[in-house]
């Protein structure tokens, strides 16, 4: 959609989101839910150029959840139109527009506007925003459709404007005279709510009486005698009931008093907080129906499913004594939907059936709209097969996705909301009822849930309430612990509730981060100036100082750049592909978060794989039949040449985490609690950690990949399924090297700003590189005896990147043509907006409180004790330790945050270390990298959880699939820090500073 500021001025005034794309990856699919989440009014264009199968679904669903804040624009449908180069046949035709009338319904039921032009429905949002009005408050004037339906809610029925409309036109003309309208009017209203002048700039202003005043009115000498027809005496109607209700307003007076100001703001708080709720609770419950009209059962079906409705399923369900409504139609539509709305509000609970022989837009608008009014609702949704056939007309292709769509964005929303999906048909009468207690017979079927079973589910509900309550009470006998170190248990105390708070996440984790500011003082541990000081460090500088670097990265599209260049030159087989794209994702994740290499790569991924499709050389996903009562009629199974993918990319991003300091949080928390808890020691540098980490990170990374090929392409079984589907031959290389380089032409030639970007990212690199390389001078000594670390040149380079412009526009400030002169000066390569809404805050509340753990325990000489109390595990092998340790963090780090845990298990590593007379680091560091080997469940990383999602894998896999990763990095970190980390971190002598 595209929005013009001449005409309409919504776009200087007002923020909005507006994406117009032709990929949608998972982050725009999380921002734009997140958009509509918080937008205070949602703008839905129904066009004329596409199915909008989907669209129809989700505009009927927000008419039940968001009906104070949706407006609608509708383009009907034309005979004999084209859509995507297909042209509209006629039953098509009268299905899609059938949707349209029956959406139409179901928003002029809520009061919800619809608009004919964008233009309008823009000014009109700008209003409901700059008014703060419901968009139920507009009225004809704003250039809305008249909405007859809602005369019921506005005190006059439709029925008896019908009647009074009848009895003034005696010829049957189908018109009446505005004259006698407004007359009748007045009497049936009871308020004089303007004169006839006023009354006629209405009609003169409102496009509902266009047509009428074209055909007569400027030809009559009296204004009176333009005729209306029936439509537009109920907008009439409408803008009269609103004039009377609207800003407090009496028949009488035209200027509100402020004692009518305030009702009016009262009575608006009083429906929006109780009375909306209540009704809406009461619009679908049958307490107030009639007992002779209530049912047990609504089973809505249409079509071909009438046969099976009357012989399997009405017998089934009064084989077991329950009552039904059933619908005897071949398609829901306007003239019966009040009708069946009625039987549906009658029952207890409702059964519709989305069949495979039915383009299905109506009835599954009309199950989305339930399911946003709360009602109970089970749905069997059937996807529409290949050639299938509806009412004697082949489907095209296209048609099929389009419907299909549709059936899938249903399915997805009933499963968020929790209603009860059912696979087949067959059972599915019978199954409906079963967790339900509808049945009549209360003796024999509807069971009483036991003390014990409600208990149950009860501390399932609320078991983090219960953490947060008693755990601190729990923790209460340490303080009765009988020492003279009263502020070492004390601290004890903190660091157990933090402890269990970040494992459990009963509080987000930067919030469990903040406990120590509010602790410590109060237990005479720290004072606040000094537990603060812990949150902002050269660490967090840093960390701060490389989430900017990756922001510009990102923001550049210099990593894409990278991306596609190294795939290029490794090659288009599905080996190589995979290779390449497992060395391109660990490369970035070594400069960037991990979440944000895995997301950038997943869209290069996608296309691959769909184009190779679209070729016929490799399904990406597997239709499955889902026997499940549970589940849906059919699931994506990705393939596993899919899987293989989408593992790669969580893979690597995690293990090229561990590349460098600014990989991943856990370095950085290793480094900020190692040099404050041993503030004498040379610390730890990037040059160091890499000479240790890069190795190991490369083997680790090769050993994967090859797990990765011998699980699921058949590498060493050339005549497996696998290896078969694996072999694309020269023509699959052929595609997928002409979609790379398709996506690499895109990009156009290298432009200054991933220019510079690159050069300035080169410069950080060697910067921290070259800072205390060991086996030169460090480039600070040069320039000031001070101790200068590596937030400093982290943070020079993130002014850099607001200094230097991203585009070198005032080169042509004195060009001859006046058109290429700039009009305004270049952005930066990063604004603080960009930072602000990127940077992940969190985290650095999450490493404040771990480097607060680590002040607090040698402030109140907690590390002293605990060091005395580990000496009596001297007669252990320190290389067993390390097995023990390593093999700890990895396992615990699969079920919460890797930062986290690290933050809790390096302070007990580091005292540890201390009474085993061994260096520090020989824990710390294999503990700290283990920490970010999370490859089983989607809770360890998030990386998993953004390939479990886009990829479709079932949990189950995705943690048989991390069986062989664990393996490797375990076994590969131990043996070597043991060999390669003793040369670098000289580990073979206990250090003076370490006592």
């Amino acid at each position: 959609m595209e929005i013009r500021n001449s005409d309409t001025n919504f776009t200087k005034t007002r923020n909005y989101l507006l994406q117009s794309l032709s990929q949608w990856g998972p982050e725009l699919i999380a921002q734009e839910y997140e958009a509509k989440q918080t937008a205070k009014v949602l703008l839905f264009v129904i066009d004329n150029q596409t199915r909008n199968s989907a669209g129809i679904i989700e505009a009927a669903q927000l008419a039940a959840t968001r009906r104070e804040s949706l407006i609608l624009v509708i383009y009907p449908y034309r005979q004999g139109q084209t859509i995507l180069g297909e042209t509209v046949s006629i039953q098509e035709y009268c299905d899609l527009m059938n949707g349209l009338l029956v959406l139409q319904y179901l928003m002029e039921k809520q009061r919800i506007p619809i608009f004919e032009s964008v233009s309008v429905a823009l000014n009109c949002t700008s209003k409901v925003l700059r008014e703060e009005i419901n968009v139920q408050d507009l009225h004809s004037e704003d250039g809305i459709r008249p909405i007859k339906i809602s005369f019921n809610q506005n005190g006059i029925d439709l029925v008896i404007l019908r009647e009074i409309f009848k009895s003034m036109d005696m010829s049957d003309s189908g018109s009446i005279n505005l004259e006698e309208a407004w007359i009748a009017l007045q009497s049936s209203v009871k308020c004089n709510v303007s004169s006839m002048s006023e009354l006629l700039s209405i009609v003169n202003k409102s496009e509902t009486y266009r047509s009428s005043i074209d055909d007569g009115f400027l030809t009559k000498r009296d204004p009176t005698e333009l005729r209306i027809n029936f439509e537009q005496f109920c907008a009439l109607a409408t803008e009269s009931s609103w004039r009377m209700k609207s800003n407090g307003v009496s028949c009488e007076s035209e200027i509100p008093s402020v004692w009518s100001i305030l009702c009016r703001k009262a009575t608006k708080f009083l429906r929006r907080a109780i009375v909306q709720p209540f009704n809406r609770f009461l619009d679908w419950t049958n307490f107030f129906v009639p007992e002779s009209e209530k049912r047990d059962l609504y089973i809505g079906v249409i079509g071909k499913d009438q046969f099976w409705l009357e012989t399997t399923a009405i017998p089934s369900i009064e084989s077991i004594g329950l009552s039904l409504y059933r619908s005897s139609l071949n398609e829901y539509n306007v003239r019966v939907l009040p009708q069946e709305l009625q039987r549906m509000k009658n029952s207890r609970l409702i059964l519709l059936i989305v069949p495979q022989h039915s383009r299905g837009i109506t009835i599954m608008a009309l199950a989305a709209h339930l399911i946003g009014l709360r009602a109970k609702l089970v749905l069997c949704i059937q996807m529409l097969p290949e050639d299938c056939v509806v009412s004697g007309e082949k489907l095209t292709e296209q048609g099929i996705k389009d419907y299909n769509r549709g059936r899938m964005y249903l399915s997805d929303y009933a499963s968020r909301e929790g209603t009860w999906l059912l696979a087949r048909q067959k059972t599915m009468a019978t199954q409906s009822v079963d967790p339900y207690p509808i049945t009549t017979d209360s003796t024999n079927r509807r069971k009483t849930d036991n003390c014990g079973k409600l208990l149950i589910q009860f501390l399932l509900i609320y078991w983090k309430s219960f953490v947060i309550i008693l755990w601190p009470l729990i923790l209460l006998p340490i303080f009765i612990i009988e020492t003279t170190e009263v502020k070492a248990m004390r601290c004890l105390y903190v660091i157990g509730l933090m402890a269990m708070f970040w494992m459990t996440e009963v509080l987000p984790l930067p919030i469990t981060g903040l406990i120590p500011i509010f602790l410590y003082p109060l237990m005479g541990i720290m004072s606040t100036g000094d537990t603060c000081m812990c949150y902002m460090n050269d660490t967090t500088m840093m960390f701060i100082g490389s989430m900017v670097i990756a922001i510009v990265i990102e923001n550049s599209g210099l990593h894409i750049r990278i991306a596609l260049l190294i795939i290029k030159l490794i090659g288009c087989s599905h080996r190589r592909l995979t290779l390449g794209l497992f060395c391109v994702t660990m490369f970035l994740s070594m400069w960037i978060s991990n979440t944000a290499a895995t997301t950038m790569m997943l869209p290069i991924v996608e296309i691959v794989l769909l184009e190779l499709e679209a070729q016929g050389l490799g399904d990406m996903f597997i239709r499955e039949e889902n026997n499940c009562e549970e589940n849906v009629e059919s699931s994506k199974k990705p393939t596993h040449i899919t899987m293989t993918y989408y593992l790669v990319t969580a893979y690597a991003s995690s293990l090229g985490g561990v590349g460098t300091l600014v990989g991943t949080g856990t370095n950085l928390t290793l480094k900020g609690f190692f040099e404050k808890r041993f503030p004498n020691s040379s610390g730890i540098s990037l040059t160091s950690w890499m000479l240790y980490s890069v190795p190991p990170m490369l083997l680790m990374g090769f050993l994967t990949w090859l797990w990765l090929q011998v699980m699921y392409m058949g590498m060493f079984r050339p005549g497996s399924k696998d290896a078969k589907a694996t072999n694309i031959g020269k023509q699959g290389e052929k595609v997928a090297a002409t979609v790379i380089e398709k996506r690499y032409k895109e990009l156009g030639p290298i432009t200054w700003h991933e220019f510079s970007v690159g050069l300035l990212f080169l410069v950080v690199v060697l910067l921290w590189f070259f800072r205390n390389p060991g086996f030169v001078r460090g480039w600070p000594t040069y320039i000031t005896d001070l101790h200068v670390k590596d937030s400093t040149a982290a943070a020079g380079v993130t002014l850099l990147f607001f200094i230097l412009p991203s585009k070198l526009d005032f080169l042509r400030s004195f060009d001859a043509d006046p058109v290429n002169r700039p009009t305004k000066p270049s952005p930066g390569m990063i604004t603080w907006k960009m930072i602000n809404t990127k940077m992940h805050w969190s985290l650095i509340l999450v490493l404040g409180g771990g480097f607060a753990i680590s002040a607090g325990s040698t402030s109140s000489n907690l590390s002293s004790i605990l060091g005395n109390a580990l000496t009596v595990l001297k007669s252990i092998n320190p290389f067993a330790i390390l097995f023990i340790v390593c093999l700890f963090a990895e396992t615990i780090t699969e079920l919460t945050s890797n930062v986290a845990i690290a933050n809790i298990i390096l302070p007990v590593l580091a005292e540890m270390c201390i009474a085993l007379r061994i260096h520090p680091l020989y824990l710390m560091l294999p503990a700290s990298l283990c920490c970010s080997f999370s490859f089983h469940l989607p809770v360890g990383t998030p990386p998993n959880t953004i390939a479990i999602t886009a990829g479709h894998i079932k949990t189950r896999d995705f943690a048989i699939a991390g069986i062989g990763p664990s393996i490797i990095t375990l076994l590969v970190t131990i043996f070597a820090f043991s060999t390669w980390g003793t040369y670098i971190f000289n580990l073979s002598e206990f250090p003076d500073w370490a006592t």
